[in-house]
């Protein structure tokens, strides 16, 4: 998907991707170390509530090397959270299976 993207952007087409996915981040990130996308080319920004309820936006770009310096703090967790418990839920499925549950 983020090559098809890139593919897109680097033919002249202006993309606003919305994703919640860490993997399409990560692949940009790549695309752009690679050099199949300029770091200029794309733009990062995340949307938070603050304490009354008004949006805030934090935008940044990608380095050459395709980082990026400051990721919400909670970015990863909710992957981390759902990775957790997914190894957890099928674990207890197979020890159930193994013990004739």
């Amino acid at each position: 998907m983020a090559s098809l993207m890139v593919d897109a952007a680097n033919g002249g087409v202006r993309l606003i991707v919305e994703t919640h996915s860490a993997l399409i981040l990560l692949a940009i990130q790549a695309l752009v170390a690679e050099g199949r996308l300029q770091s200029d080319r794309s733009r990062l920004h995340w949307f938070t509530r603050n304490g009354t309820g008004a949006t805030q936006v934090a935008s940044g770009s990608l380095e050459e090397a395709g980082a990026f310096g400051d990721w919400p703090e909670d970015f990863g967790d909710v992957e981390i959270d759902l990775q957790h418990r997914y190894l957890s839920a099928a674990e207890s499925v197979r020890f159930a299976h193994a013990n004739g549950r």
